[in-house]
């Protein structure tokens, strides 16, 4: 019976952290944790309850707890002989350490998951976690290593993506053939993406695949039209109320673009930040650029 309760109250917690009520969350998986140590203590729901104490800890930004949490799930299941649960947890291990601004350790986790994995399981896990590898290759500048990814995975995005996941492929393959100096199959890439991403309703992203193309027509010399777009993407910014770092940030990027500043860092920068916080609500402005 205690199991049983157990379960309940830790998919209610889970429902909750969705819902992005954190206390709630925080009391009702407490109440899990306790009635978990009055039962059975079965190892495999202490690691699925481990695991989803780590979504909390991540969405807290508590990006240590959550590693170390998620160590333990991992090592339960690999006790437990399911190689699939553990590559799991690695998967969901380097999305953390890739928000806790660790690339590199965020590949080499990615790629130790998705070698565990039964990707025929969960083929959407594998396409993000895919996904995931060539983004942080992006970052770390390994555009040949990131190309060569996307390259080989180009039927797992066809059979196993949605619109929304092939619009975010042509909107990494511009970055990558961007850091590869192909500027014009950049720019081919990008707009097609904020266009797919206009078409799906889904603005913010738009107006961040415009601030990628604005970068590319800046190193095309196309100062004047760059300039223009990012004028354009920082009225849908504030049009979208974002966060107050994110609006911060943003305003920062419209008084420099609109006294005509060479701010291209600052729009790297920008666009960089907009990226990481969608995923860390808890980033400020001030950490970041100062």
């Amino acid at each position: 019976m205690k199991d049983l309760q157990c379960r309940a109250w830790s998919a209610l917690g889970n429902a909750y952290r969705v819902a992005d009520d954190l206390d709630a969350a925080e009391l009702a998986l407490g109440r899990a944790a306790e009635l978990y140590l009055s039962g059975s203590r079965n190892e495999l729901l202490g690691a699925h309850l481990f695991d989803l104490q780590a979504s909390l800890y991540g969405a807290r930004r508590s990006f240590a707890a959550a590693l170390q949490t998620l160590d333990v799930v991992h090592e339960i299941y690999v006790r437990h002989g399911d190689t699939h649960l553990a590559g799991r947890a690695l998967i969901k291990k380097g999305s953390y350490s890739g928000l806790a601004d660790d690339p590199e350790g965020a590949i080499r986790l990615l790629r130790r998951g998705l070698e565990m994995i039964d990707a025929g399981r969960e083929p959407r896990l594998a396409l993000s976690a895919v996904h995931n590898t060539a983004f942080f290759l992006v970052t770390c500048g390994r555009f040949r290593e990131a190309r060569a990814l996307v390259w080989q995975n180009l039927p797992r995005y066809e059979e196993h993506g949605g619109q929304l996941d092939r619009v975010k492929l042509q909107g990494l393959r511009g970055l990558i053939c961007a850091g590869l100096g192909e500027l014009d199959r950049a720019e081919e890439y990008l707009v097609a993406a904020r266009r797919g991403f206009e078409e799906a309703g889904v603005r913010y992203h738009a107006a961040i695949a415009g601030l990628d193309l604005a970068v590319v027509w800046l190193r095309q010399g196309r100062r004047e039209e760059a300039r223009a777009l990012v004028l354009d993407c920082v009225g849908v910014f504030l049009e979208l109320r974002i966060h107050r770092e994110a609006l911060a940030a943003v305003l920062v990027l419209q008084s420099a673009f609109a006294k005509g500043l060479e701010a291209d860092a600052l729009l790297d920068k920008v666009r960089d930040f907009l990226r990481r916080i969608e995923q860390d609500p808890g980033l400020t402005f001030e950490s970041f650029f100062l």
